[in-house]
């Protein structure tokens, strides 16, 4: 692909920061659509899966999605198709305790009920940034390079890339090992963060899905009790109490807040406040989700969205379920539910929300620095990568440079192929540097081109 881009900034410290700065955005917002897509497969693929075992016809895309399927949860699709042979339906699965059919009943009970495991949603992610040439931990130094003190062993290397998906390779070394360790933690992090993104970014802001418990396997005495837990973990999650984050708690109970949340519902719901709190919090420990005052990412799952939601009048926090009647940010009652495409059918389709669902296929963007001090022999392999020429052991799906973040030295005498856009982060000091720079963009016969100049304060 001739996706190429180069971004012009007036120092090298600009260029560096644009770099990593522009690469980290790209991958949360890679992130985000593959969790979205993952949660649209996981429910949709295992039945398909399980129709494929049937013998039925399927359309070439469930046909597509059934594959995903016995690819990426061989578990779950070997005991599927176990189950249908007496002789093995009461066999042990490979989760512990399980009987294939054991397996196979929960798998399909979760896929028709639209709940997706959040450990699953992120092995998935992680599979679909692969098979892209993404680093699915993300771009920082500890997760880029094995050796962090001398930059040695590119991630890429951990990998075999002639099979589809990638995989990590067998006999990795003990420092490799910490690598993969590192590029899994990073990326488990980075799914929480999805999950429960500040500001009106989370999963239930857009309406994209609701972080739940396992419903089916820990039911609730009634609908109010889901509801009241489901709004803890939305506001446990949007503070970091999650142990993805590193975060640590010695008391048992439920935070202040959340207490005084639960409290306002049980008023609202006529029950003894006091009992409710204790009702909420047994329903999280039990399902694995809460323990010693932080919720526990492994013990998660994730909702499909269903037309109705809820949106709060006064802070107006968007809510996938009734929330016991009551606002998990402000406390505010809230009113009848809504339907999503009806009432909110003239509002603007929300900016993350059109990234994670309409803004086409994931795609990588690998982003280098090209400034006056890149060591000689580094600049002329960026150039190369970045006109797609991988050499030696290199990968083009994942050494292919996308952005090339420059400063003047890029203006003349440099050559770096056909280029779609140039974007400029800050005014040039001169026309003739606008002129040199915005030339650099729709050369040879391209029929487009587009320049992008942002006029910050200091340019």
């Amino acid at each position: 692909g001739r996706r190429k881009l180069v971004l012009f900034s007036d120092s090298r410290q600009d260029a560096a920061k644009l770099a990593v700065g522009v690469a980290k955005s790209h991958w949360l917002d890679a992130i985000r659509q593959a969790l979205v897509g993952g949660m649209e497969d996981s429910t949709r693929a295992a039945n398909a899966f399980e129709l494929q075992v049937q013998g039925s016809i399927l359309s070439p895309d469930d046909a597509a999605l059934a594959s995903i399927f016995a690819i990426g949860r061989q578990r779950e699709a070997n005991a599927i198709l176990a189950a249908r042979i007496p002789a093995m339906a009461a066999m042990p699965s490979a989760i512990g305790g399980l009987t294939m059919q054991q397996l196979a009943d929960r798998t399909l009970a979760h896929a028709r009920a639209g709940l997706s495991k959040a450990t699953d949603l992120e092995e998935d992610a992680a599979r679909r940034l692969l098979m892209t040439g993404m680093n699915p931990g993300g771009v920082d130094r500890s997760i880029m390079w094995t050796n962090l003190d001398d930059q040695r062993g590119e991630w890429q290397r951990l990998f075999d890339w002639a099979v589809v998906p990638p995989v990590y390779r067998s006999g990795l070394s003990g420092e490799e090992n910490d690598h993969r360790t590192r590029i899994q933690t990073a990326a488990r992090e980075a799914v929480a963060e999805s999950l429960f993104s500040g500001g009106r970014r989370d999963l239930e802001s857009l309406k994209l899905g609701c972080v739940t418990t396992d419903r089916l396997s820990y039911p609730p005495a009634a609908p109010v009790y889901q509801e009241a837990a489901d709004s803890c973990i939305r506001m446990l999650g949007k503070r970091r109490r999650i142990d993805t984050h590193r975060a640590t708690g010695d008391d048992n109970q439920l935070p202040k807040y959340a207490r005084d949340y639960l409290e306002a519902v049980a008023n609202a719901n006529g029950i003894t406040p006091a009992d409710f709190v204790q009702d909420v919090t047994a329903l999280l420990t039990r399902a694995g989700v809460f323990n010693r005052g932080i919720l526990l990412f492994g013990g998660l799952f994730v909702a499909d969205p269903t037309a109705a939601y809820f949106q709060c009048t006064r802070c107006s926090r968007v809510h996938l379920h009734r929330s016991g009647g009551i606002c998990s940010g402000c406390l505010t009652p809230l009113g009848p539910s809504r339907v999503a495409g009806v009432d909110d059918a003239g509002q603007e389709i929300d900016y993350y929300r059109w990234l994670a669902v309409d803004a086409g296929p994931i795609f990588r963007l690998n982003c280098a620095e090209m400034t006056g001090q890149t060591d000689k022999v580094l600049a002329r392999d960026r150039q190369r990568l970045f006109q797609n020429i991988p050499v030696g052991d290199e990968v083009a799906l994942t050494d292919n440079i996308d952005l090339l973040s420059v400063t003047t030295t890029m203006e003349a005498g440099v050559d770096i192929g056909s280029l779609l856009a140039v974007m400029m982060a800050n005014m040039p000091p001169m026309r003739f540097n606008y002129q040199q720079r915005v030339g650099r963009a729709g050369r040879r016969g391209a029929a487009l081109s587009l320049a992008l100049t942002l006029c910050r304060g200091r340019s």
